[in-house]
């Protein structure tokens, strides 16, 4: 019965996609657009079902209290924005709400014991202005300033990409359709070669989690089309969390393209306040055969995030801060371990990746992790080995049309002796996802 009711729920997306494209060519973004005046509507609707086995290695029940290997989500936002003239330089504001919910208990477990995980909230709600072409010797819209509730983004999104928090009692974990900061404050010069930004801002965590400020600098130079380099600094305090109540971050990233497909980047971050000081960073090499058929490209990639010594009264483990997806394994590191079981702090991470691209619209992933922890504990639980496992990833990404988007995701998670220890399980974790969604 089990297997039959997943089935129907992957033919409800399946539907709900040829649905979508069926009346995607009748849709209207516009509602007025006149002398230089412009109003448009935003909705995106997202829908996700996932199905497994083993979850936490045949542990789930014990281990995080219920069965965890089925459930759905979705995620309604909609809204308004505009834009109006003001001189050469143009004034621009924008409002969405957010309504996501979840059916059964995703895998991080959040969720268990709770009666209909949902919410509905303001996401998007800022104004803003940029100088247009004001400046005749700078780029168009050099200059903006804006200020309220609204995405940002350094960089790949190791350090700073996602100031909502889901699931929970909100649903929608994977989705994760929350990502704006609230209180926020951004002044950005963007022309040329350089991108200079100061911020403020806060994030909007689900219950039970810490809400922290951050204020900070973001600097990026751009060296022709091959090489850019960046740097930030960020202060951020922490609201109730007394024993982290601040913490300084640096960040020196760069990326560069060179011969006739290999490019190098990587990121190094350090951390500290007082008593505690983590690290973190990341180097890449990739290769692309641009002109072979599916024009493949091979990477390979090795972080390390560092963790907490248990046997020091110091702290060393690496903070999170705000960080998000920006592609696959960027930065939750396998489908599996990334989305549920581990965050990225204390982990050092191995992955080889594939990308295939058979058409302009679909694109195919294989990716392999092995994790190890920094330190022989997961979340202050001691343990004898650091081998978490090993995980396979397989991914699908669709553009159907403009406005839709389709992605089947299949996972397999092999524990280590860590993993094995840390949940009392021995079982290989499968996991698949198909998802859609519709934005106009």
């Amino acid at each position: 019965m089990r297997t039959r009711a997943w089935i129907t729920r992957y033919a409800v997306l399946v539907a709900l996609a040829l649905l979508v494209v069926g009346t995607r060519t009748n849709a209207e973004i516009g509602l007025y657009d006149k002398d230089g005046k412009k109003l448009h509507l935003l909705l995106e609707l997202q829908a996700a079902a996932f199905n497994g086995n083993d979850a936490y290695f045949g542990e789930a029940e014990s281990f995080v209290g219920d069965d965890v290997d089925h459930w759905s989500e979705n995620a309604v936002e909609f809204g308004i924005g505009g834009e109006l003239p003001a001189g050469a330089t143009r004034l621009f504001g924008e409002v969405s709400a957010l309504h996501t919910r979840s059916y059964g208990d995703d895998a991080t477990g959040f969720s268990v014991g709770l009666d209909d995980p949902s919410e509905t909230r303001i996401e998007q709600g800022h104004i803003g202005w940029s100088s247009g072409s004001a400046f005749s010797s700078l780029d168009e819209n050099a200059l903006t300033v804006k200020a309220g509730r609204f995405d940002y983004r350094i960089g790949t999104g190791l350090l700073v990409a996602d100031g909502g928090g889901d699931g929970g009692g909100r649903g929608g974990w994977w989705i994760g359709a929350r990502k704006a900061f609230k209180d926020a404050a951004l002044v950005s010069f963007d022309s040329g070669p350089w991108l200079v930004e100061a911020f403020t801002m806060k994030n909007q965590p689900r219950r039970g989690s810490a809400e922290g400020r951050g204020w900070g600098g973001n600097f990026e130079r751009a060296f022709g089309e091959s090489l850019n380099l960046g740097f930030s600094a960020i202060h951020v305090t922490n609201s109730g969390q007394t024993d982290l109540p601040s913490m300084n971050v640096g960040s020196i990233r760069g990326d560069w393209s060179f011969g006739k497909g290999w490019s190098l980047s990587g990121e190094y971050v350090e951390q500290g306040q007082n008593d505690w000081e983590g690290e973190g960073y990341y180097a890449q090499g990739a290769y692309q055969w641009k002109n072979a058929p599916w024009a493949p490209r091979a990477s390979y990639r090795y972080s390390h995030l560092s963790g907490d010594d248990l046997d020091t009264v110091e702290r060393e483990g690496f903070n999170p801060v705000a960080y998000g997806s920006s592609d696959w394994g960027t930065w939750y590191q396998g489908e599996i371990t990334g989305n549920y079981p581990l965050e990225n702090s204390n982990l050092n991470t191995h992955q080889v990746r594939l990308q295939l691209t058979p058409t302009e619209e679909l694109k195919l992933n294989v990716l392999f992790y092995h994790f190890t922890l920094d330190e022989n504990n997961i979340f202050g639980v001691p343990l004898s080995d650091d081998d978490f496992g090993d995980e396979v990833n397989v991914t699908a990404d669709w553009s159907v049309t403009e406005h839709v988007y389709v992605i089947g995701t299949l996972g397999y998670l092999m524990p280590g002796d860590a993993g094995e220890e840390w949940t009392g399980g021995n079982d290989d974790w499968l996991y698949s996802m198909a998802y859609v969604s519709y934005t106009f």
